[in-house]
């Protein structure tokens, strides 16, 4: 397991989500006067969100401070819903940067009891993988994995539901122009765009279907999981 250290993460420079099923979407383009959730360390400075510092084992999170309808009407059907957003990871120059940092959809804005490290601020042993969290995880992982047997490399994306062990998980990385599969570092200290999308209908029919798409730069990352 890997030592944390310092590191920075700006999260959210623009972000939109959209539920099909009844119309509800909303648009960040910069987070001065929005009435985002936060706690922690995370705070809002010239326009950017950033969940952290450069002190050691602290982390931050920020909600949208209104519940999101995520089902259809009164079933139990999960919406599809499509989300993207800018981040950033900016480790001091002496040091890797921490975890990494993760977007999640859960039923309350407090998760008590949250921890660093490889919990990303999510979890804590003690509820890690309970059926009764009712999260939806996808980490943006730069440490060797929770799980050394399915997370055996860091700088990945995984797909978690209620714990940080995750069902799918997929190193960074993008083709620019070609089928050819460059990585990408997610600590380089550029912008990268990413795009979660979630198909609520596969969902019903028992195939579940994930994809994740992130630009960097001028270059496109294209990353599926299903």
């Amino acid at each position: 397991m890997a030592e944390p250290s310092y590191f920075l993460v700006l999260l959210l420079f623009f972000c939109s989500l959209f539920l099909k099923s009844q119309s509800f979407d909303f648009v960040y383009n910069g987070f001065n006067g929005s009435d985002l959730v936060l706690d922690g360390y995370a705070r809002i400075k010239d326009k950017a969100l950033k969940l952290t510092d450069r002190s050691q084992n602290v982390i931050g999170h920020a909600f949208f401070p209104k519940p999101i309808p995520m089902f259809k009407n009164s079933s139990l059907d999960v919406s599809t819903f499509s989300t993207h957003f800018v981040f950033q990871i900016v480790p001091s120059d002496a040091n890797r940067g921490g975890y990494g940092f993760a977007f999640i959809l859960s039923p309350s804005t407090q998760l008590f009891g949250a921890q660093g490290g490889h919990y990303l601020g999510v979890l804590n042993p003690s509820n890690d993988g309970k059926s009764s969290n009712h999260l939806f995880i996808v980490e943006f992982d730069t440490v060797t994995g929770y799980n050394e047997t399915s997370d055996r490399y860091g700088n990945h994306i995984g797909i978690n539901v209620n714990g940080m062990n995750s069902i799918a998980s997929e190193s960074a990385s993008y083709y620019k122009g070609t089928q050819k599969k460059e990585d990408v570092d997610l600590e380089e200290k550029e912008p990268i765009q990413a795009w979660i999308d979630y198909d609520g209908l596969a969902k019903t029919s028992e195939c579940n279907s994930f994809s994740i798409i992130s630009f960097k730069t001028n270059q496109t990352s294209n990353i599926y999981i299903h």
